[in-house]
């Protein structure tokens, strides 16, 4: 269930403001973790469960992506002339030294996507060729691997992942099973987008270079989320997303063939570079946003004041911080294998009976939940008591299917109302669902609100409490492009205040601000974060009957 909101709250943040990240290194466990959480700007209207879509750009990585914009914008096709393909093979020697394998076998893409489908659309297939994959593998490559089929004849032969294997060589077998003379090529997945599980790579390859069939790698989600060692992996290809768990700009990725085999793979697009081995020849994709890929030296800079075995061991403790406390529950079923050296960040929760609806990606019958370093355990702890209500009854139902809607569902809710309340959450009757009268009721110190500019701006009236971080302050110290003070009623008194007026307890202070700035100020103002929507410190749940209550 979610309640839009009509106000968008962003932390007030320089965006040119440098960011000193060498004090990490003397930060440990919880307090690095606070840091790292005050460089993402973070939405107020949702909790983000899906980071592994796209994994959005912390504060000090995005200051230098549009800093390489407006450099590029000022040096023009000088730059493009003269130093991007230096810049680009220096970017490329960085992620090489990251992932382990020579830089001239490295190439910078726009993502796995394009990474994969290089190799499958220029591979040297013949005609009944046979090709390997799981139905696991994710969506795009499955649908390259059958266009190639269509365009070039080969079969494609496609194996099942169990969730919970016994061992790694019940995975290796089956990918061994389906092996005969004809099979060249074998795509595996190092991390199942859907359910996390990571797959034992080295001795897939070693199994499939004993029969001389090459290995394909889909690592879309490891760059930045675990350790990737290419050379140990001994695989043929390897393709991932950047702008994923490195949390690299959009439209970055990278692309890892092995020097001997550059030379059997035709490009898609001809260039301007003829020489077999030089892994260039396939990665002519012509004028692109080159600021990306400069970005993503920034972006390993960012991943290294932290430390990758850091990060690899947070994402791993969030993720089983809340998936071990609902594995077992009576209908909650999780998809990922309980083995911590066999998943990480993601991870797959669903309910029985429940069916996804194609538009939501919560509470369906299989969820992967992809939470990022930035999470904590109040927003973890809202995952976990959720999936502790066993007995959900949904109004819409299709083939005795629960279908959960997008926005809002239905819930057959009175018999649920103790558990609720066990939960701490706060029953609102629908009669009372309206944006305004929600917000006061939820908003006890917020006096008078009036929206105008078309909703994008507004005057709230708030009380100077004695425990405000505002009391005692001038105007000036707290100042803000988002908001200004217009008036203070103080003592029966309306004051028309400047730079050098101190706020003082109980005075009424009228403030004007954009709608995006709400938070930060009932935050500043009253001394306690904004309780609306709902994350901000009160859950509430609205008692739906039917569709006419909408």
């Amino acid at each position: 269930m979610a309640l839009s909101s009509p106000f968008l709250s962003y932390k007030n943040y320089n965006e040119l403001s440098p960011v000193d990240l060498s004090i990490r290194k003397n930060l440990k466990d919880e307090d690095l973790w606070k840091d790292i959480r005050k460089d993402y700007l973070l939405k107020k209207e949702y909790v983000n469960l899906e980071n592994g879509y796209y994994c959005f750009i912390p504060q000090p990585t995005l200051n230098k992506h549009i800093d390489h914009i407006k450099r590029i914008n000022l040096d023009g096709s000088f730059y493009m002339r003269n130093h991007r393909d230096k810049d680009n093979r220096a970017t490329a020697l960085r992620l090489s030294k990251l992932v382990n394998c020579e830089s001239d076998e490295l190439a910078i893409t726009r993502n796995t996507t394009e990474s994969l489908d290089l190799i499958i659309s220029g591979f040297p297939w013949k005609k009944n060729d046979e090709a390997i994959f799981s139905s696991q593998d994710y969506g795009s490559m499955q649908e390259m691997f059958k266009l190639t089929a269509k365009r070039r004849g080969i079969i494609n032969k496609i194996i099942s992942i169990p969730n919970h294997p016994k061992n790694d060589q019940e995975i290796v077998s089956l990918y061994e099973k389906q092996i005969t003379k004809k099979t060249k090529l074998i795509m595996v997945s190092h991390m199942i987008n859907i359910t996390g599980q990571i797959l034992p790579v080295k001795k897939i390859c070693e199994m499939a270079h004993s029969y001389g069939v090459d290995v394909l790698v889909d690592g879309a989600h490891c760059v930045g989320h675990i350790d990737v060692n290419i050379k140990d992996l001994d695989c043929d290809y390897y393709g991932s997303s950047l702008h994923k768990w490195l949390s690299a700009p959009l439209g970055t990725g990278l692309l890892f063939i092995k020097k001997n085999k550059i030379s059997k793979i035709q490009p898609l697009f001809a260039g301007h570079v003829h020489e077999g081995d030089n892994i260039l020849r396939l990665n002519h994709i012509g004028t692109h946003p080159v600021h990306s890929d400069l970005a993503i030296n920034d972006a390993i800079d960012y991943l290294e004041s932290i430390s990758l075995e850091k990060k690899e061991n947070r994402l791993r403790y969030i993720q089983r911080y809340w998936s071990e406390k609902v594995r077992g529950k009576k209908n909650i079923i999780v998809n990922t294998p309980s083995e911590v050296i066999r998943s990480c960040g993601i991870a797959n929760v669903g309910v029985k009976n429940i069916k996804q609806n194609p538009s939501s990606r919560f509470l369906s019958g299989g969820t992967d939940l992809s939470l990022n370093v930035t999470k904590e355990r109040k927003d973890i702890n809202n995952i976990i008591s959720l999936n502790s209500v066993k007995e959900l009854k949904f109004i819409k139902k299709n083939n005795n299917n629960i279908e959960v809607g997008a926005a809002t569902s239905l819930i057959e809710f009175e018999s649920f109302i103790k558990k609720y309340q066990e939960l701490e959450v706060e029953i609102v009757d629908p009669g009372i669902l309206i944006s305004r009268r929600l917000e006061h009721i939820l908003e006890p110190r917020r006096v008078v609100s009036q929206a105008f500019a078309g909703g994008r701006a507004e005057a709230i009236e708030l009380e100077i409490s004695p425990d405000s971080p505002a009391r005692g302050k001038k105007l000036k110290e707290i100042g803000s492009k988002y908001y200004i003070v217009g008036a203070i009623l103080r003592k029966g008194q309306v004051l028309i205040p400047h730079g050098d007026t101190e706020l003082e307890t109980g005075d009424l202070v009228t403030v004007v601000l954009q709608a995006g700035a709400f938070g930060n100020v009932i935050e500043l103002f009253t001394g306690s974060e904004s309780r609306y929507p709902l994350e901000f410190g009160k859950n509430v749940a609205v008692v739906i009957k039917s569709e006419q209550n909408l």
